[in-house]
């Protein structure tokens, strides 16, 4: 009889065992709190678990009060939200990305500009005189009367003697973007040419031509040694330097400004006298 009680109770000791380990229970999710921004790495999240006031795993159970727990979750974010709104769109950065930014590239963005200079004029153009020299003659830099012939402070109504460009006459180019403008600075090539030299030419704007040279060292000739007639040689050397183009331009390539500045010298013989000439030459063009 005890063995048979023994037996019973056995039994139904195992059975309550199994009832509490896998009896019926309950809960509910609730995410509280994030322990970090989500971001492209893994974030921790706490969960509240909240358990049912009959719930056996719920150390207050028959007391009518519920309880809680915690459960550290982690999560994999996929994509990477942005501290403003994702689909907005910043147009500076966008051009800044479009930018062309080797020479190719740029040399193509200003020819192309050429194109679209509507409202575009000439608004300043200059020619300075520093240095004109020739052997008998002596130094004629300062002679105002010389300086007449060569300077130039004025402008045109139109920007005519812009001209394109090729790789050879380029020497280097850079762009930014300032303000939803494209600004590009060109540096130019050094050229040397001979009688034949005309605006454009390596790129440079403004040039000073051998007819130009040549009336004025006959001006000076007959004014210093009055000889009247005395013309430039035939072989005139003709050599350009620090050539510069800076383009401001819409993205869409309509041009704001542009701007030239360069040196040009010569060399030639008048009779039997080296001539020495050179000039600073600047160009200015904007759209008004």
């Amino acid at each position: 009889m005890k063995t048979r009680l023994a037996q019973i109770f056995a039994v139904f000791g195992i059975i309550c065992i199994a009832a509490y380990i896998f009896g019926p229970w309950s809960y509910t999710e609730k995410t509280t709190e994030a322990l970090a921004p989500l971001t492209t790495s893994p974030a921790r999240y706490v969960t509240q678990i909240i358990y049912d006031e009959n719930d056996i795993h719920n150390p207050n159970r028959g007391t009518g009060v519920s309880a809680t727990g915690t459960v550290n979750t982690t999560v994999q974010n996929t994509t990477q939200p942005s501290a403003t709104n994702p689909a907005e769109t910043n147009t500076s950065a966008t051009a800044a990305n479009d930018i062309p930014n080797d020479i190719n590239g740029i040399i193509n963005f200003y020819n192309n500009s050429l194109d679209k200079t509507t409202g575009l004029k000439k608004v300043g153009y200059t020619r300075n005189l520093t240095l004109c020299k020739a052997q008998i003659i002596g130094d004629k830099t300062n002679d105002q009367g010389v300086r007449n012939m060569v300077n130039v402070n004025n402008s045109d109504t139109a920007p005519s003697d812009l001209v394109k460009l090729d790789a050879a006459m380029v020497k280097s180019a850079s762009g930014t973007s300032q303000g939803g403008k494209y600004v590009f600075v060109i540096e130019l090539n050094d050229k040397t040419t001979n009688k034949n030299v005309k605006n454009g030419d390596g790129g440079y704007l403004g040039i000073l031509g051998y007819d130009e040279v040549n009336s004025l060292v006959s001006t000076v000739a007959e004014s210093a040694l009055g000889i009247d007639g005395a013309k430039l040689s035939e072989n005139y050397t003709c050599n350009m330097t620090k050539g510069k183009l800076q383009l401001t331009a819409n993205p869409d390539g309509t041009v704001e400004s542009v701007s030239f500045s360069g040196t040009q010298g010569g060399t030639g013989r008048v009779l039997i006298a080296n001539v020495d000439l050179a000039v600073d030459l600047t160009s200015a063009y904007a759209v008004r």
